[in-house]
């Protein structure tokens, strides 16, 4: 569908007869694959294999990311591909705020009950403009991530957005 006016295929599991897909992206030879999981027996073996972008997910700590991210170096000089070819990024929820303590606060409202305070808190980006600029920098200098997908989960306030748009990520690397 990226490359054929109309695209026809017959697998095991679907058919497709004569499917249109327009606009054609404009990245040759195609848009980067991105595959978002963290499981170390196959999912990140797939995602050595195939991808172009890794993603972890939202709830793991800065301490897996690496150990993860490391798997995946391994199963890319598995399969002969460069350890380097696979682009980092990562899923955090951000909740700033002047203050970090109301920061934490907000975040700890939302905490599902499946998860422990500690690993909740371990794998979100939370505090204040300072302490989130910290956080995601560590991100950046110990896992080596490239890209990260936020979700601010108090965003129908608009100061947090604000705060992150002007106090954080500005001072972030590009």
């Amino acid at each position: 569908m990226w490359t054929e006016e109309k695209a026809t295929f017959q697998g095991k599991y679907f058919t497709i007869d004569g499917a249109i897909n327009s606009p054609k992206p404009i990245q040759k030879p195609h848009p980067p694959i991105i595959i978002g999981g963290s499981g170390e027996k196959l999912m990140l073996k797939v995602v050595a294999q195939l991808a172009d972008r890794s993603n972890l997910g939202v709830s793991v700590t800065i301490d897996e990311c690496v150990r993860k991210y490391s798997l995946i170096e391994q199963y890319c000089r598995d399969f002969g591909r460069d350890k380097h070819s696979v682009q980092r990024t990562l899923c955090r929820e951000v909740y700033v705020s002047e203050d970090g303590q109301s920061a934490r606060s907000r975040a700890l409202q939302s905490k599902p009950s499946d998860l422990s305070e500690k690993a909740f808190l371990e794998s979100r980006v939370i505090g204040d403009p300072d302490e989130c600029v910290r956080q995601f920098n560590e991100y950046v200098e110990k896992a080596e991530v490239g890209y990260f997908m936020l979700r601010v989960p108090d965003a129908t306030e608009l100061e947090p957005i604000r705060l992150l748009a002007r106090e954080v990520l500005p001072k972030l690397p590009e």
